[in-house]
């Protein structure tokens, strides 16, 4: 999330993730936010050719 711009539903599916709102469940449970709450505080660092 913190390293990318990657869609969230992208980076879900590039963690093995079959469902988006079962990574947002574990997402929530361990990082105690949202991947949208995250994404909304946490600016992304991407370099060029990152995307």
């Amino acid at each position: 999330m913190e390293g990318t711009r990657m869609p969230i539903i992208d980076v879900d599916m590039a963690c093995g993730f079959t469902s988006a709102s079962h990574f947002a469940k574990c997402f929530r449970a361990f990082n105690r936010m949202s991947p949208q709450q995250c994404r909304a505080i946490v600016p992304a660092w991407v370099g060029p050719g990152l995307r």
